[in-house]
């Protein structure tokens, strides 16, 4: 009986073990995107700015304006962080066509689901941008802002907030267990117009 209960026993701590060692493998195979050197061109403008990690640097952009970021290495997707209210705009790679900007984020990943090494931006209006970025595949940097879309449809909770980064401070916890815990759709409303006075990041 000592015996069952002893092999028993190690059996249970050996696939613990087991099953740990392979949650914790596919966490360091989780391979950590990084950002990659990269030629951005466009007609008649001087691009330098959109690489000087600078936000208070930008190039300003017409209407139908192209942008061209080319890298050796396969891109996983670009990040463009604008100055200006953002409009829609073309991404076009590999032959295909997407619509960006439809939920005016003032900074905006496209991931691409394929290799890429050549892709052109096209601005549907004028528009000013800060910097431009590409990166290869895997787990972003925290300082690449990954944006959710609005709430298709009734939010659960709609909060409002007086400025950016408000809602954290006061309701960080309860955002967390109603958004994180129980799945419910949460909505943040910024009551701050960013465009009119001090611009800050």
């Amino acid at each position: 009986m000592k015996l069952k209960s002893f092999i028993t026993t190690i059996f249970t701590v050996l696939i613990f073990f087991t099953v740990t060692l392979c949650f914790h493998s596919e966490t360091i195979l989780a391979q950590e995107a990084e950002q990659l050197d990269v030629t951005i061109a466009s007609p008649n403008k001087n691009c330098s700015k959109l690489q000087d990690n600078s936000h208070s640097t930008t190039v300003s952009f017409e209407a139908q304006d192209t942008i061209t970021i080319t890298s050796e290495t396969a891109m996983g997707g670009i990040y463009v962080k604008f100055n200006d209210p953002v409009q829609t705009w073309t991404l076009q790679y590999n032959n295909k066509t997407e619509i960006k900007g439809e939920y005016g984020f003032l900074h905006e990943y496209a991931a691409f689901s394929e290799d890429v090494t050549s892709c052109t931006i096209t601005l549907d209006s004028a528009m000013a941008i800060s910097e431009i970025s590409a990166y290869s595949k895997g787990t972003l940097p925290s300082d690449v802002q990954l944006w959710k879309k609005p709430c298709e449809g009734q939010a659960d909770i709609l909060v409002f907030s007086t400025h950016a980064d408000d809602e954290i401070l006061f309701l960080g916890g309860v955002l967390a267990t109603y958004a994180g815990q129980q799945h419910l759709n949460v909505q943040v409303c910024y009551m701050t117009n960013y465009w009119d006075g001090d611009r800050r990041r």
